[in-house]
């Protein structure tokens, strides 16, 4: 389930004063993966996969909820395996209210969604840390919609992370989908040097640029 290349990007990360907030988007990156297969272990009937994998969900639960702890294990599977006397889950409790510092555009209907737990540790680490909130608008073929998704993440990482994409209000050339990327970033400067041309996917002369929230 985790690659070679997950491991290298674990262990590059460790001397990097952001360590906490860039390990914690990796195991954002696991949570997905292990979600996805969850859902092909119920479709199959794999019961004791199922109960291994909503086993490893609530210990990436626990992780979430303490990002600092993330920067004194360098074996993220040791970290993963739920430390022995750790007391029972204690019940889930109501979100508290967005902190202030957040841009406006992310309000507590984006952030405080059930599917975006991660997006909002995410954010509220990255504003510990005096990181940046950036926004990307580009028009995308539709067919090609996630190669670019996949390739810009790939493209701003470490530098930069993607909290989440949507679509955007406005209209769209026949056949692409308009999307708007929301990110974080350690210096915006570092967005200002990224070129975006080769990603697959982007309408022809078609220039999108950064933008800061």
């Amino acid at each position: 389930m985790i690659g070679p290349q997950w491991f290298l990007q674990w262990n590059a990360v460790q001397e990097h004063k952001a360590v906490c907030l860039l390990r914690l988007a990796l195991l954002r990156d696991f949570a997905r993966k292990l979600h996805a297969e969850r859902s092909t272990c119920m479709t199959t009937g794999n019961a004791p996969r199922t109960h291994e994998i909503e086993a490893l969900e609530k210990r990436l639960a626990e992780l979430r909820a303490e990002p600092k702890t993330l920067r004194l294990e360098n074996d993220p599977e040791a970290l993963l395996k739920k430390p022995k006397g750790t007391s029972p889950t204690s019940p889930k409790k109501a979100a508290p209210p967005l902190p202030a510092g957040l841009p406006s555009d992310l309000t507590s209907e984006k952030l405080l969604r059930y599917d975006r737990a991660w997006e909002l540790a995410l954010s509220l680490e990255a504003l510990s840390l005096k990181w940046n909130f950036w926004q990307l608008e580009a028009p995308i073929r539709l067919e090609e919609a996630e190669s670019f998704h996949n390739s810009l993440t790939q493209l701003l990482w470490p530098k930069a992370i993607v909290l989440f994409v949507e679509g955007s209000q406005k209209k769209a050339p026949e056949g692409a989908w308009i999307g708007r990327w929301i990110g974080i970033v350690e210096d915006f400067q570092n967005l200002e040097k990224v070129t975006l041309t080769p990603l697959p996917g982007l309408l022809p002369n078609i220039h999108p640029s950064f933008r800061a929230l």
